[in-house]
């Protein structure tokens, strides 16, 4: 990570307009894909390999997102609080990283000597924690929408695309000018 460019791709709806301009990135060698375990299979797919996959969900169904590729070789960052099962299942590297205000991780952090990481909530705030801390150059968002962008929760091809309106959303301006929920 220290002193390259770091591309963290998240899984909102307008990562569909632009993730297919990391297959043909120029000078490759200093930069990194770093991916959301959502938009893993996407990439894979797509046949778009990420340098590293970031997991933060306890949710047993995040492993889904890895099926089929538990013998990648793509490193794993793995929040402490993930799902087990990925730590158990997934036969390529995987790394933990614990995360500030949980006590349990702050105490085995400290028991290890390791580091701690902000979460904020979210697998891509946990993802530019990571990429901050380890020393990139530059930090690049994809699909980091943060809104129902085109009336939607995520990209095409990711889990929970379809955007449930729980009337607890505002509208605000996007960066095209025009109104989304968010």
């Amino acid at each position: 990570f220290c002193g390259k460019e770091i591309y963290i791709v998240a899984a909102g709806p307008s990562l569909d307009k632009n993730f297919l301009q990391l297959k043909d990135m120029p000078d490759r060698e200093n930069k990194i894909i770093f991916a959301t375990g959502t938009v893993f299979k996407k990439l894979i797919r797509a046949g778009i390999k990420p340098d590293y996959i970031i997991i933060s969900e306890a949710n047993e169904r995040v492993v889904a997102q890895m099926t089929e590729y538990f013998d990648e070789s793509i490193p794993l960052i793995l929040l402490s609080t993930s799902a087990w099962k990925l730590y158990e299942l997934y036969q390529g590297p995987k790394y933990m990283v614990y995360q500030y205000e949980f006590t349990l991780a702050e105490k085995a952090a400290e028991e290890e000597g390791r580091k701690l990481y902000m979460t904020g909530g979210s697998v891509s705030t946990t993802a530019l924690d990571v990429a901050i801390r380890l020393g990139a150059r530059k930090i690049v968002f994809l699909g980091l929408d943060l809104a129902y962008t085109d009336g939607v929760a995520h990209c095409y091809d990711t889990s929970r695309r379809d955007y449930i309106d729980s009337g607890e959303t505002i509208m605000v301006q996007g960066y095209d000018g025009k109104e989304v929920a968010t």
